[in-house]
C-alpha cells in the first residue's frame, strides 16, 4: 500500500514529474521518499498501486511465493548467500564503507543535522506504514490470546525485549529470515510477510 499522504502532495508530485525532474528533487520539493514519488509516477504509470504490489507481481510472474522469497533467490543469483550479504556489496559497489556512514549521508542529502534526527524521522515514517501496524496489530493480538508478554516472545526468538517493543510500536519490521519463526511462535499459518497483509 502507498504510503498515505495527501491530495495536493500527490498533484505536486504530478506536476514536479510533468516537469522531467529528477525523482531525488520531486522527493525533496513534496517532502517525501524517492519511493513515494516513484509508486506515484512510474508504478502508477504501469498501473499498480504500490511498489509492494509490484514487487509482488513481478515475484509471481517468476514463479516465487512472495517478494521476499524471489529477492533472496536474485541475491544468490548474483553469488551472494543472502540478501544482507548483497546489500552489504551494494553499499560498497556506491563508495560507502557501513551501513552507518550510507545512512549518514542520506541524513545529510535530507537535510537533517545528525543521524540521530534522520532516524527517528525515518522510525516516526515506518510506524505509518500500513505493514508495520499490521504486524505491530497481530503480535499484540496472538500474545494477549496466548496469555504471553514480549519477554517471552523476545526468549523465543533470541532476540532483545527491545526488539520486540520495535515491532510492536510499529517502527521496525523483522527481516525475512525471521519472519517465519516470529509466526511460528504466534502460532499463526503465515509464512511471509504478503500472507499478513493478505
Amino acid at each position: 500500500m502507498a504510503p498515505k499522504i495527501s491530495e495536493e502532495t500527490v498533484k505536486l508530485i504530478e506536476i514536479l514529474y510533468a516537469q522531467d525532474l529528477s525523482p531525488r528533487e520531486i522527493a525533496q520539493r513534496a517532502e517525501v521518499s524517492r519511493s513515494t514519488v516513484y509508486v506515484h509516477t512510474k508504478l502508477k504509470e504501469r498501473g499498480f498501486l504500490s511498489k509492494r504490489e509490484y514487487e509482488r507481481h513481478l515475484a509471481q510472474e517468476k514463479g516465487f511465493a512472495s517478494s521476499g522469497e524471489y529477492h533472496s533467490f536474485l541475491a544468490q543469483e548474483q553469488g551472494f548467500t543472502s540478501r544482507t550479504e548483497y546489500n552489504g556489496h551494494l553499499l560498497l559497489e556506491r563508495g560507502f564503507t557501513s551501513k552507518a556512514e550510507y545512512e549518514q549521508y542520506l541524513a545529510q542529502q535530507n537535510g537533517f543535522l545528525s543521524l540521530g534526527d534522520y532516524q527517528k524521522k525515518m522510525a516516526e515514517k515506518r510506524q505509518q506504514r500500513h505493514l508495520n501496524k499490521e504486524l505491530s496489530s497481530l503480535i499484540v493480538k496472538r500474545l494477549a490470546e496466548l496469555g504471553q508478554t514480549q519477554k517471552w516472545l523476545a526468549e523465543q526468538l533470541n532476540l532483545t525485549k527491545g526488539t520486540i517493543s520495535k515491532y510492536i510500536n510499529a517502527s521496525l519490521i523483522p527481516k525475512q529470515n525471521l519472519l517465519g519463526r516470529l509466526f511460528q511462535a504466534l502460532e499463526v499459518p503465515y509464512k511471509t510477510i504478503d500472507d499478513l497483509l493478505e
